[in-house]
């Protein structure tokens, strides 16, 4: 089973509005406020890549991996 990578809103939130703008190639505070809105709406993680079924709560569900007769991403 193949799981995609999530990153914790709470933790992207520690970090300071300069940082948070280079990592998501945006502006800083932007993303701050839209974290900060995600997070009141019980969201816990956002996907580092496209996940099909990327629950914010739990994350990724898994898929099968092309070794298991999946397409990875499925």
């Amino acid at each position: 089973m193949m799981y995609h990578v999530k990153t914790s809103i709470k933790s992207l939130l520690s970090l300071p509005d300069e940082e948070l703008g280079y990592i998501l190639d945006m502006d800083g505070k932007a993303v701050r406020e839209e974290l900060e809105a995600r997070l009141s709406q019980g969201e816990l993680y956002i996907p580092a890549t496209g996940c099909l079924g990327f629950d914010p709560v739990k994350g990724c569900p898994g898929h099968k991996s092309e070794i298991e007769g999946g397409k990875g991403n499925e």
